[in-house]
């Protein structure tokens, strides 16, 4: 009877250690399947290195507009007039957030929809876009976001002061 005992905890044992050297990178979501026959196995998450509003949306701009990052220009304002009932912010994460937060006339917003994309087709995550609702009659105000790094604690990146116009 131990050797049978012996031999389950064994097994249980080698079960626990295979699955726990599997290293998940990112919240997957089911938005990255592994194809049958591949690895699952996947790198370490890498440090939150960007972050920035990637697009603007609102009930009077439904279409919305994309804000301009190049090089060292950040845009401060948005270029359309936004307003009405609802607020949509997409923010852009190259890395791993561990936490993030995000604020319109100081009054938290809710993480609607965490999306991970793959920049050069290497089957890693390398960030998210992560859209933000505020619901609530506007027509100006400012926005502000926190996203803090995974597996880097101390790498905390902010967005100040955005101009909602």
């Amino acid at each position: 009877m131990m050797r049978k005992v012996t031999k389950i905890a064994a097994l249980v044992m080698a079960f626990c250690m295979l699955f726990s050297t599997t290293a998940f990178a990112a919240e997957k979501d089911g938005a990255d399947v592994m194809p049958q026959g591949e690895s699952s196995t996947y790198a370490p998450a890498p440090a939150l290195t960007e972050f920035y509003i990637y697009r603007v949306s609102s009930e009077d701009q439904p279409d919305g507009e994309y804000i301009q990052h190049t090089g060292s220009f950040y845009q401060t304002a948005t270029a359309l007039d936004h307003g009405g009932s609802w607020l949509r912010i997409v923010t852009y994460e190259h890395g791993y957030a561990g936490t993030r937060t995000a604020k319109f006339k100081n009054t938290s917003m809710k993480l609607e929809k965490t999306e991970g994309f793959d920049e050069d087709g290497d089957r890693i995550i390398d960030g998210y876009l992560c859209t933000w609702l505020y619901t609530g009659e506007f027509y100006t105000g400012l926005f502000s976001a926190t996203s803090k790094s995974a597996n880097s604690p101390w790498n905390t990146m902010n967005i100040t002061n955005f101009n909602i116009r």
